[in-house]
């Protein structure tokens, strides 16, 4: 099945700003959505999908009712568009990116291209 996401991007957004749990949101999703084949874009089960990571269920509702993070998830799809995103996953990191899953080694180098620097 596939389910529109919007509402979860929406959530994913809230989430993150929520220290230790709020990092482990995204995880949580794709677990969900792809393991466990879980609608992502109904309330109730982004709700329980909080929950399940620490996160209060009271105001995850309360921000999905309002739709608080529409906007700031609008905003990062029209950046996404303007830098000429298709397909997800894209890293992008200064001006180069690649699209799709990759290996290590193609990240790392994106990275040094980047100017950043190699673990050590």
């Amino acid at each position: 099945m596939m389910y529109n996401s919007l509402l979860a991007q929406e959530m994913a957004t809230w989430a993150v700003g929520k220290g230790p749990a709020g990092d482990l949101i995204h995880d949580a999703l794709f677990r969900a959505y792809f393991v466990n084949n879980v609608n992502i874009g109904a309330v109730d089960n982004l709700v329980a999908i909080a929950e399940s990571i620490g996160l209060s269920p009271v105001e995850c509702r309360e921000v999905l009712q309002l739709r608080r993070f529409r906007a700031a998830v609008h905003d990062d799809w029209e950046r996404s568009q303007r830098r000429g995103v298709t397909a997800v996953p894209t890293f992008a990191i200064g001006s180069s990116e690649v699209v799709g899953a990759q290996p290590c080694d193609t990240l790392e180098q994106l990275a040094l291209k980047a100017g950043l620097a190699p673990r050590k």
